[in-house]
């Protein structure tokens, strides 16, 4: 934006000039009015109103360079043609050299429009102070569309970060269970295993004994056999 549109009004003394450059509003001088006819009187009036709107627009600020007081506020100068073709040349030139992103969110592009269109209110409303004021509440309301929408954007990110967070720690809770399963699973595997080992060596001892006992009770009915036979034999023999 030219640097022409904001100026800067030197105080002497910081405390007696830094006051009266404050004297802007209509309560503050509004005793000169009854010296004036209606032509003058209204004339101050608009006056007036275009000051209190433009420091509406921009509050004016003191700053202190080099020992001296100055208020900084916007130019009460009107615009040309040529201004307007320049301020339109240079608003394009800040558009390119500072990369602005024409598509999506930026907040570069939005500073830049924000300040054009400050000062666009600000020629509107020293040409007509009432279409000022309209363009003055119409800027006032986007603001607060956009803080709005900003204030949503923010939400809306802070509650997709935690719920990311809460997912990712719930993944991680969910790997560690997994891998505490898998480690369950391999012990009673090899628990299985051990079990069908033992329970096979038990299977293997209780058969061999079965075979043993079976062989001894084998070998008693045989020799129990061959006694019979031999006693009958005997008795045979005797009678």
């Amino acid at each position: 934006m030219p640097d022409s549109h904001i100026t800067s009004k030197e105080s002497s003394d910081s405390s007696t000039d830094s006051e009266e450059e404050e004297e802007e509003f209509p309560e503050e001088i509004g005793d000169d009015r009854g010296d004036l006819d209606d032509s003058d009187r209204a004339e101050a009036i608009c006056k007036e109103t275009v000051e209190r709107i433009l420091d509406s627009v921009f509050i004016p600020r003191k700053i202190e360079k080099k020992g001296k007081m100055y208020l900084m506020r916007l130019s009460r100068e009107p615009v040309s043609r040529d201004d307007v073709i320049e301020l339109s040349k240079t608003f394009e030139d800040c558009l390119g050299e500072k990369q602005v992103k024409m598509s999506g969110y930026c907040p570069i592009r939005r500073e830049l429009y924000d300040l054009l269109f400050t000062e666009l209110i600000r020629e509107v409303t020293i040409d007509c102070a009432e279409r000022g004021s309209l363009l003055l509440r119409v800027r006032d309301e986007f603001q607060l569309t956009m803080n709005a929408y900003q204030k949503l954007y923010e939400c809306g990110v802070e509650y997709g970060s935690r719920k990311a967070l809460e997912a990712e720690v719930e993944q991680q809770k969910v790997e560690i269970q997994y891998k505490q399963l898998q480690a369950e699973v391999q012990r009673v595997e090899q628990k299985s295993k051990e079990l069908r080992a033992e329970i096979a060596a038990e299977e293997k001892l209780r058969q061999q004994s079965i075979d043993m006992k079976q062989a001894r009770h084998e070998e008693r009915m045989e020799f129990l056999k061959k006694l019979n036979r031999q006693l009958k034999e005997q008795i045979s023999y005797i009678s």
